[in-house]
């Protein structure tokens, strides 16, 4: 048996894989252990195996850097989901984690420092918020927020001489605002500041935030990228190799390596992402006006609606909007009746799935357990956010308007 080899691409030069769109990168890039045989399996394997053998004592040393020895470090499961991710985010490399927060907590550790500084956009997920106000801390890190959806020109303001990282959710949930990246890209630049932006909402299929000049985009991989409510995983990309290699050290001796069965099965949902994608958006907008038009919403937030504030910017670096809305009714409790009363849209927390969640906002994802006054001061109590699944978007409406009418019925018996 021969020593494992570094994966290579299934396109043979690295400008042939690029000439290829990222629908077909996603269904034709493969990388996997080197094989003598006349046959190769059509998906990669599961390589279980934690370690692997080497045949002489001479050749470890070359096998740490261009083989597979241990699971924690490279394994060709890791190795294939790795330069995927890279291809579509058009980074230099790509760092996998067993979780989205796993993503977040430790790209922001590996690259700040006791006595850093960061500056935020609020508002921000839970996880990411709660992460930042009590983990942060214990690090002698400064954490400092701005509303950046509304003037990307207050990360400018709030930079301090220990400024390290500006981080921002291009889609900020569940507001569903935009944070201007093309600019975030230039005053980070200006500033010499590491730009951070967490990509989840919009997936490298709607926008790719390093080719406007961000350093690092990272997703929570459980969502949209794996798209069946069934894993956990995380990624940063990067655009620079130096960044790639300080992060790749970071998971491999702080032991935050994906699974291998985990990332085959995030391989096997890559494979479908741009045509999911393509109903989510398509759905989701369909939805939207549907809801702008109805007498029971006071105020619909979608990118794609061109009522939104934001529509004609997000428009230049975005491809589609996503899946993602909320909206606010008339009361906080209308909302939560309308929020109990649909059958298609389940009442769940998380997001990017086949099928179709809803949440009261407020009570759930940002309710006071959660986050402060100060990081919710702008989230309406009546908040509803949507996650618009792949159903038949005919369903889905309907299943919206049976909720309305139940709020109706119901405010009336309780009067």
């Amino acid at each position: 048996m021969d020593t494992p080899s570094r994966p290579e691409p299934l396109y043979g030069k690295e400008g042939d894989v690029d000439k290829l769109s990222s629908a077909t990168q996603l269904i034709s890039l493969e990388v996997g252990a080197s094989d003598a045989s006349q046959s190769k399996p059509i998906i990669t394997p599961i390589y279980h195996s934690s370690t692997y053998y080497t045949k002489k004592c001479k050749d470890f040393v070359s096998q740490v850097k261009e083989g597979y020895i241990y699971q924690r470090m490279v394994t060709p499961n890791f190795e294939e989901l790795s330069m995927i991710i890279s291809k579509i985010e058009h980074g230099v490399g790509t760092v996998d984690f067993p979780s989205g927060m796993g993503a977040i907590f430790n790209t922001l550790m590996c690259f700040l420092h006791p006595g850093d500084h960061i500056v935020v956009s609020a508002p921000v997920y839970s996880g990411t918020s709660f992460a930042l106000r009590n983990l942060m801390p214990q690090f002698n890190i400064e954490v400092s927020y701005v509303d950046a959806s509304r003037d990307v020109e207050l990360y400018r303001s709030a930079t301090k001489p220990n400024t390290k990282m500006y981080f921002a959710e291009s889609i900020c949930n569940p507001m569903m605002w935009y944070v201007d990246i093309e600019k975030l890209a230039v005053i980070g630049r200006e500033q010499n500041v590491l730009t951070v932006v967490d990509g989840t909402f919009s997936t490298p299929i709607n926008q790719t935030p390093l080719d406007y000049g961000i350093d690092m985009v990272m997703h929570s991989c459980t969502k949209y990228m794996g798209g069946h409510s069934d894993l956990l995983a995380g990624c940063t990309t990067v655009n620079n190799i130096d960044h790639y290699r300080k992060l790749k050290a970071w998971q491999t001796f702080t032991g935050v390596s994906q699974s291998a069965h985990n990332s085959v099965s995030l391989l096997r949902s890559l494979r479908t992402l741009h045509v999911r994608m393509k109903t989510h958006n398509e759905n989701a907008m369909e939805v939207a006006k549907f809801l702008e038009k109805h007498p029971k919403v006071k105020k619909v937030y979608y990118l794609g609606l061109p009522s939104h504030p934001q529509h004609e910017l997000a428009s230049r670096t975005m491809k589609g909007f996503g899946g993602m809305m909320s909206f606010e009714m008339h009361s906080e409790r209308e909302s939560i009746i309308f929020a109990e009363s649909t059958r298609i849209f389940k009442l769940a927390v998380s997001l990017g799935g086949a099928e179709s969640l809803i949440e009261h906002v407020t009570s759930m994802t940002h309710c006071k357990k959660f986050t402060t006054d100060e990081e919710t001061k702008h989230i309406p109590d009546s908040l509803i956010r949507l996650s618009v699944g792949i159903e038949d978007v005919k369903d889905q409406v309907a299943d919206l308007e049976q909720a309305f009418k139940q709020v109706e019925t119901t405010l009336q018996n309780e009067s």
